[in-house]
């Protein structure tokens, strides 16, 4: 298992490394504390479907802005809103190779999502909607949040599996069937 804040670290420098690649000067980030929040918890829910195993171990909670890793919170709470700066290019930031390849299948999938926007896709989703309750910070269920990522995956490879058939057919979609692919994916 990896340490959670080096994962927290690393999602922050993987990111400055995506804005420096655009061609900015300085590496920057969009990352608030609540955006690598939601981060984190899509990595430990990645890794629980893919994996079968958890990622780190600190527990997620069910905060009223959505799943918080209170130790990461502790760490950057005093950004509040405002974006947490990219470490520095002499702080290594160690995490296993496994662990790197999670944080850049999120990075890829959701790190284009504002904080906004992430806290209301957690908010809708079951892991987190079966234990909250406020001000009471209850944990996620990891087997829960096995059984949802897996079934969001399984549905995503169905659909991926349709649109390969579909294509195999030899006929070329109609511009709305391509509009209800592209929707549908």
């Amino acid at each position: 298992m990896v340490d959670v804040k080096a994962l927290a670290k690393y999602l922050l420098k993987l990111n400055g490394e995506q804005y420096a690649a655009l061609g900015t000067e300085e590496p920057d980030t969009d990352i608030s504390p609540m955006k690598l929040q939601k981060l984190l918890y899509y990595c430990q829910g990645y890794a629980l479907a893919i994996l079968e195993e958890p990622l780190f171990k600190d527990p997620i909670e069910a905060w009223a802005y959505g799943p918080v890793i209170n130790s990461v919170y502790q760490e950057y709470k005093g950004y509040k809103g405002g974006y947490i700066p990219v470490p520095s290019a002499s702080s290594e930031v160690r995490i296993d190779e496994t662990a790197e390849k999670m944080a850049r299948l999120v990075m890829n999938d959701k790190g284009r999502y504002s904080p906004g926007t992430l806290c209301e896709m957690t908010h809708r989703e079951a892991p987190w909607k079966e234990v909250f309750a406020p001000r009471e910070n209850n944990p996620l269920s990891l087997d829960t949040m096995r059984e949802y990522f897996s079934s969001l995956f399984a549905q995503e490879i169905s659909e991926e599996q349709e649109l390969k058939a579909f294509r195999s057919q030899g006929s070329e979609p109609t511009r709305q069937e391509w509009g209800d692919i592209l929707h549908a994916l």
